[in-house]
């Protein structure tokens, strides 16, 4: 008897699953953290070695020459940053955003970081319950943000504390001069602080 020539048959040697090129992976992980990420967490997201990775960056490096974005990195981490040949319509994007108002999202973190810093993105994002790169980095842009080191987190996230600008734009001397700070706004904060904490070494016995 003949093969039915409509019935299909999944091909055994097909790959299970479709899952996106280390290049894709690579680049959405970039931007959405909006600051440096250790190349060996990288890895271990894409799925791939340390040297493979670096293969895939240099491969970026070389398709992004004539695009706006582009990954640089050292023997630690790795960002993404913009083209040079950017630089005179970023500067005026960003004058333009010097000058406008503060988002909900920008006072919201600002608060956060003024109450609690220094802080880091993620303990930002934990009580905020949303992606803040952002509101981050608009607050640094206007000096009312600055980085002050890392977490011994992992990860190493950058550490944010407020600075003398913010002072000046409240008229305030320090801040121990802010008003209490509500509860509301440690209880996220908190509990991921417990989450990230080390564990204990065991006890000798």
């Amino acid at each position: 008897m003949s093969p039915d020539p409509t019935t299909t048959h999944a091909n055994p040697t097909a790959p299970a699953t479709t899952d996106p090129p280390p290049e894709a992976i690579v680049e959405s992980v970039l931007f959405a953290a909006g600051e440096p990420v250790a190349l060996s967490e990288l890895a271990v997201l894409a799925g791939c070695s340390k040297s493979a990775l670096r293969q895939t960056l240099e491969g970026m490096q070389k398709d992004a020459a004539g695009r706006g974005i582009r990954p640089v990195w050292d023997s630690r981490t790795v960002q993404l940053v913009t083209a040079p040949k950017t630089a005179p319509y970023l500067a005026r994007y960003l004058q333009t955003e010097l000058r406008g108002a503060l988002s909900q999202s920008a006072l919201e973190t600002l608060a956060i970081v003024a109450y609690r810093g220094p802080a880091t993105r993620p303990q930002i994002e934990a009580i905020r319950g949303v992606q803040s790169a952002a509101a981050v980095r608009t607050l640094t842009i206007r000096g009312l943000i600055t980085d002050v080191g890392r977490s011994n987190t992992p990860g190493r996230p950058i550490l944010y504390q407020t600075t003398v600008e913010l002072l000046k734009q409240l008229g305030i001397e320090s801040a121990a001069d802010l008003p209490p700070i509500p509860a509301e706004l440690t209880a996220g904060l908190e509990e991921r602080e417990a989450a990230e904490a080390p564990a204990a070494p065991p006890k000798a016995a």
